[in-house]
This record gives structure tokens, C-alpha cells and sequence, in this order.
């Protein structure tokens, strides 16, 4: 991986600077710059009389203080600043091995980085942030073993998604992936889904997801829903490793890679006596926390929008897309309050009702904008056509861009909503 290392050299004089400028020469890819620096040098008079905002312009610090304090120096340390307090022309002479050592470890760190966004981005989730970078590499981690993980994230954020991911890039990966949603069942009925339950008159021992003898991994979504008890035993699980069947005697031993996930604020939950003490302080010991999109940052959101925008283009045979500027911006403005699962709604169902090869401001529109369409095309008076168009923007909004369940709903085929909707001017 080749790439040229921006420096900045900051208020040296000419004497000094041109030497420092000839002893860089021996390093290979490199060239001056006054902004997105990868390192800068500088006497520490320099640096004092820098605002914070400028002295975070300026990358890694490679700083000349032959005569500073120590508190100064302690400081310097602190903030990463690496000090050389040797006379100049043996600082210039100490300079040049510490900026080649550091330059081939950021090189490393760069393809580190590169190859572990490649690896989640072949599993669908994207990001280039810091932030991001950080969570996936957790992540991996977490992933190569059988110990639990507890994912925590506003709702919508790409839970299930990053546990998906995990299961992928671990040893497991040839192993079932169930997801369990406790919103989909009866609170009555989670003890005996979960943990099973022991022999007793009339009824025959019955195994739960957590006491499967066949090993598999496990995602279990909104466990801020398990019932007080039920916490309670969750967390002698994870503790142990084995728990006692419901009406049984006999232990039962964790044999699966269990992720656990929820949008709650668990901390908050627990100060009112509604989760377990018990059960959070296991969960924080192997706790990733998903960023929501307002966190990742402009930038990103305009690149998942472009990848969401390419993987539903190749997936329904659409001619390929792409994001006008005017659409960009837009988005930019937006609060998605549903984080990914709402963006990656309104950009396929974008994808579907614009024309041509851009997207643009005017085709992005939530459930308000539909409405108020709805309400103008009722005014104006349409035609057929353009009420057929309308309903089938209507069925796509409720199946949440679904072509084929809209198209089921409607009674009518893939190929004719397709056509319908290319025929809008």
C-alpha cells in the first residue's frame, strides 16, 4: 500500500528549516502540505502559541523543546506529543528513524483497517469511521470464542445486522444462526422457549434455544422483555455456564455462542428496580455498543445511503443509481429516528419511484410526503395510470419496499409494478 506522508514544518527558520527539509530527503513518499497532515514538526514555541483547534490540524507532533520544564514536559506526553530535548543537529539526527518507524506502523495500521472494513462490508455492513473501525474490530474479537456478547444500540441501528456479521467471521459460521425476537412471544411462554423445562406428571422433559444439545449460535433481541426471574436465572447462566431446568434436577450446560441485544437504556431500567443488577453487571463485561447514524457522521450516512442504493439496484435488476447532489444534501438535513432500518427504506423505495440514472432531492419522501401526494393527486383530478402509480406506492410504503409482497397484495405481478412505475414522467 503506497501513500505519501503529509508533513508540516511550522515556524522554523530558514536555516533550520532547510536543513530539516535535506535530511528528509531519505525518506521515500513523502511531500510538504498545510492541511489533512499526517505529522507535523515544530519547535515548541511554535506550539504553545497554536489554538487547540489548530493544534488538532496537525496529526502526529514531532516537537523540538531542547529547554522546557518538566511539568511542560509531562504534559507534552500526555497528549501524545513525541519531545526530543537534544541540541538541534542531534534532534534532526533522532528525528529521522522515530518519523520512519512511526510512518510504516500507520502504513500497517491503514492496511489493518482496510482489510477488516473489506471483511464486514462482504457481510453488509459498511463504515469508514473511526468509530466504526473501532466496533468491528471488537467485534472480531468477541467473535472468536463462545463466550456471549451483548450488543446495545438505539433501535434500528444494525444490531442484528453486526451480529450476523459476527457469526460470519467466526469459527461457527458453518453452525445455525437463530434469532429469537421476545416481542414476537408471550411472556408466559419465554421459560419454557428459553431455559425448557424438567419431567413432571403428564408432561415430558422439554429442552429450551439455551439448553439445545446441538450447538448453534443464538441471537436473542429485546432482553429488557424477560421477566424478573428469568433475568435472574439469565445471569447465573452466563455466570456458570449452567443452570437447573425449570421442574428438574439435574444441570444444564450452555452450548451455545449467545449474542444478547437491546435498545434500552438497561442502566436506567435497573435505577428503577425493572432489570437486574445481577444480570447488567454480566452483560457489561462483554458489552459492544452500535453508534447510531447521527454518531457516524455526515459522510458516512452518504455512503451507506450509495452502498444500500447499489446492493437494491443488483438485487431487483434495476439499472444502477446513483445519488444526485441535491439528494445528498437532503439527507444530510434528515433525522432518521429508526437509524439504518429507515434510511436503507427510504433510499430502496427512492430507487424504485425516480427515473433515470440520479436521485434526487425531490424523489426522497417519508410517509408525510406520501400523504400530502395523495392529497394533491385527489385534488387535481388523475388519471388511471397516475392512480395506479399512487397505489403502488402506497403498497410499497406498507411493505416496506417488498416488491413481492406488494405485488402478492395487489394481485398482480413483479413485472408489471416495474413497468408501471417506469412509465411515471
Amino acid at each position: 500500500m503506497k501513500a505519501s506522508l503529509r508533513l508540516g514544518l511550522w515556524a522554523w527558520p530558514k536555516a533550520e528549516k532547510q536543513a530539516l527539509l535535506g535530511s528528509l530527503q531519505s525518506i521515500k513518499h513523502w511531500e510538504l502540505g498545510e492541511e489533512k497532515l499526517g505529522a507535523s514538526i515544530l519547535p515548541f514555541s511554535a506550539l504553545a502559541n497554536l489554538s487547540a483547534s489548530q493544534v488538532r490540524q496537525l496529526g502526529q507532533i514531532f516537537c523540538w523543546a531542547p529547554e522546557i520544564s518538566w511539568e511542560d514536559y509531562q504534559d507534552l506526553l500526555a497528549r501524545q506529543v513525541l519531545v526530543f530535548r537534544a541540541p538541534f543537529p542531534i534532534f534532526v539526527q533522532q528525528l529521522l528513524p522515530f518519523l520512519q518507524a512511526w510512518w510504516k506502523e500507520q502504513m500497517a495500521l491503514a492496511q489493518e483497517e482496510e482489510a477488516i472494513l473489506t471483511e464486514f462490508a462482504e457481510l453488509g455492513l459498511w463504515g469508514q469511521s473511526k468509530l466504526m473501525i473501532r466496533l468491528f474490530k471488537r467485534a472480531k474479537l468477541l467473535a472468536q470464542n463462545k463466550d456471549f456478547v451483548f450488543l446495545q444500540g438505539p433501535a434500528g441501528s444494525g444490531k442484528s445486522w453486526l451480529a450476523g456479521a459476527m457469526h460470519g467471521l467466526s469459527p461457527f459460521e458453518q453452525q445455525p444462526f437463530i434469532t429469537v425476537n421476545l416481542m414476537d412471544h408471550k411472556l408466559e411462554d419465554l421459560e419454557r422457549l428459553l431455559f425448557g423445562q424438567g419431567k413432571k406428571k403428564g408432561h415430558e422433559r422439554h429442552f429450551g434455544l439455551l439448553s439445545s444439545r446441538g450447538f448453534q449460535a443464538l441471537l436473542i433481541q429485546h432482553i429488557e422483555l424477560l421477566p424478573f426471574d428469568l433475568q435472574e436465572l439469565l445471569a447465573k447462566l452466563l455466570k456458570e455456564g449452567k443452570y437447573i431446568l425449570p421442574q428438574g434436577d439435574s444441570p444444564v450446560f450452555l452450548n451455545q455462542k449467545l449474542y444478547l441485544s437491546s435498545s434500552k437504556d438497561l442502566d436506567y431500567l435497573q435505577e428503577q428496580k425493572k432489570f437486574s443488577s445481577q444480570l447488567l453487571q454480566q452483560l457489561k463485561t462483554r458489552k459492544l455498543r452500535i453508534p447510531s447514524l447521527s454518531e457516524r457522521g455526515k459522510g458516512e450516512l452518504i455512503q451507506l445511503s450509495q452502498q444500500f442504493l447499489r446492493q437494491f439496484c443488483e438485487e431487483q435488476g434495476l439499472q444502477l443509481k446513483s445519488l444526485h447532489k441535491s439528494a445528498q444534501n437532503r439527507l444530510k438535513n434528515w433525522y432518521f429516528s429508526e437509524n439504518l432500518r429507515e434510511l436503507k427504506q427510504l433510499i430502496e423505495r427512492s430507487a424504485l419511484l425516480s427515473t433515470g440514472r440520479f436521485i434526487k432531492g425531490k424523489d426522497l419522501w417519508l410517509e408525510d410526503d406520501f400523504k400530502q401526494e395523495v392529497q394533491q393527486w385527489i385534488k387535481n383530478g388523475s388519471s388511471m395510470q397516475e392512480y395506479q402509480r399512487q397505489i403502488i406506492r402506497h403498497q410499497l410504503y406498507v411493505q416496506k419496499n417488498h416488491v413481492v409482497k406488494a405485488a402478492q397484495a395487489l394481485g398482480i405481478g413483479k413485472s408489471t409494478i416495474y413497468r408501471i412505475l417506469e412509465q411515471e414522467e
